[in-house]
């Protein structure tokens, strides 16, 4: 019997800890995806680069400075359709970002 408690607690705390890993704050998920796609950018590896911006754009859908560096990796990928949507939708978000480019 004390088995089985202590085996159902153990499950317990493994499904709290694996729920509460997955429910990190958008904001903070958002921030380490763009920081890894601006070491990805650094380094000129754009195909990484703009999976890890989408990924801060598809946690924080509002994040004008993703959606900004995001074109700018398309621009020095060679992909300038993209980059003028991902600028268009910077400037939509923020238009502070309209005067950079």
């Amino acid at each position: 019997m004390r088995s089985i408690r202590t085996l159902l607690f153990l499950v317990g705390a493994v499904a709290v800890s694996v729920v509460s890993g997955c429910s990190k704050d958008p904001v903070a998920r958002s921030r380490d995806y763009l920081a890894s796609a601006n070491r990805y950018a650094e380094q000129k590896q754009y195909d990484a680069a703009i999976i890890e911006y989408k990924n801060a754009i598809k946690a924080k859908p509002d994040l004008a400075e993703a959606h900004y560096k995001l074109a700018q990796v398309y621009e020095a990928s060679g992909d300038p359709r993209s980059a003028y949507g991902s600028y268009t939708r910077a400037a939509d978000l923020d238009p502070r970002t309209s005067m950079r480019i």
